[in-house]
């Protein structure tokens, strides 16, 4: 008797998942738009604050779909980022999770320092030209794109998720 067929395993590449947490509205829109306009096929979420980024990647750790990156706003209106980052890193599954740090200045070297200490993958400043944004955008692209396994129609965002929940 012949063995059955193997079964075979597809690979499928999904969407990246993104979080920007950026506390200014056009900051936010600017990047998603960069991310579109570099073909970056990804599924994006935001918060305006980090009260609002905990809760949601609180609920994508309970699913299991984090995100493959986030984009974490130096200064928000109440906080820096960097001091988002202990809260984030105890949320069951962000230990590792990319963090790359967008900031409006070079950040002094203490400060640099201080965010290699919390694992943060990199400090960039925030691109003073729409050109220089997508420039920007195509260096993490490179770095961040999801290769990943996926169920067929698998959904990362929820439609109760985040403040905005953008979908490709």
């Amino acid at each position: 008797m012949e063995d059955p067929a193997p079964t075979q395993v597809l690979a499928m590449s999904r969407p990246s998942r993104i979080l920007i947490i950026d506390d200014n509205p056009s900051d936010r829109d600017l990047l998603r738009e960069a991310i579109r306009d570099v073909g970056w096929i990804a599924e994006l979420a935001q918060s305006a604050n980090g009260a609002q980024a905990l809760a949601f990647l609180g609920r994508q750790a309970m699913r299991g779909a984090l995100p493959d990156v986030l984009l974490l706003d130096y200064r928000l209106r109440h906080e820096r980022g960097t001091e988002l980052i202990a809260s984030i890193r105890a949320i069951g599954g962000c230990a590792n999770l990319p963090i790359v740090l967008l900031s409006s200045a070079a950040l002094p070297h203490g400060e640099r320092s201080h965010c290699r200490a919390l694992g943060i993958e990199r400090v960039l400043v925030k691109a003073e030209s729409y050109a220089a944004l997508l420039e920007l955008v195509r260096e993490l692209r490179t770095d961040f794109a999801s290769t990943q396994e996926m169920t067929p129609g698998g959904s990362w965002i929820g439609t109760t998720d985040a403040a905005v929940a953008d979908r490709p």
